[in-house]
């Protein structure tokens, strides 16, 4: 009974026991095809760093759903697809999740892939947004600063001068 199946991953994600959950995942997602059950799946594989089966049950959803995923799906995705190696396709789609909603996490995905796609220019403009606001801590603006200081010694600086006004007190401990 897949009602039963449910209940069981549901008590497997309070445990984080992916393993347990994905090998139900296929049943679940055909038999209940519901939003929560296509989250719970993505969050096991996703969890789990199964990249391309994570990628395979977002297609599933939007076969099933016929929309666009929700936020936090589509960081997902642009992620799975920068590990699966599909460079190109993972800096769009993080482009596009960061067009749409310039939210921290998406500033810094978007970052991430670009810094990793060897899309300097596009890093180098990110940092400059990234220097621009106030709302980003500490750690990813030393992130940012280490990776463009090859390209902008100032902008690597300003950065890393931001970055210890607003140092944690526990990074100053250890």
């Amino acid at each position: 009974d897949p009602t039963h199946l449910l209940i069981a991953c549901e008590i497997r994600h309070r445990i984080a026991d992916w393993e347990g959950i994905l090998g139900v995942s296929d049943i679940l997602t055909e038999r209940i095809p519901t939003d929560h059950v296509f989250r719970m799946m993505i969050n096991a594989a996703y969890s789990s760093r199964k990249f391309e089966q994570t990628l395979g049950l977002i297609q599933k959803y939007r076969l099933f759903h016929q929309e666009i995923l929700p936020k936090n799906g589509r960081h997902v995705q642009a992620d799975c697809l920068y590990q699966t190696g599909a460079f190109k396709e993972s800096l769009v789609a993080a482009k596009t999740l960061k067009e749409n909603n310039n939210q921290i996490p998406n500033l810094l995905l978007f970052a991430d892939i670009a810094i990793k796609t060897g899309a300097l220019h596009t890093a180098l403009m990110l940092a400059s947004e990234i220097e621009a606001r106030s709302d980003i801590e500490a750690w990813p603006r030393l992130s940012i600063a280490r990776i463009v200081g090859g390209k902008d010694l100032e902008l690597a600086q300003r950065l890393w001068r931001q970055a210890m006004e607003n140092l944690p007190n526990e990074a100053l401990l250890n």
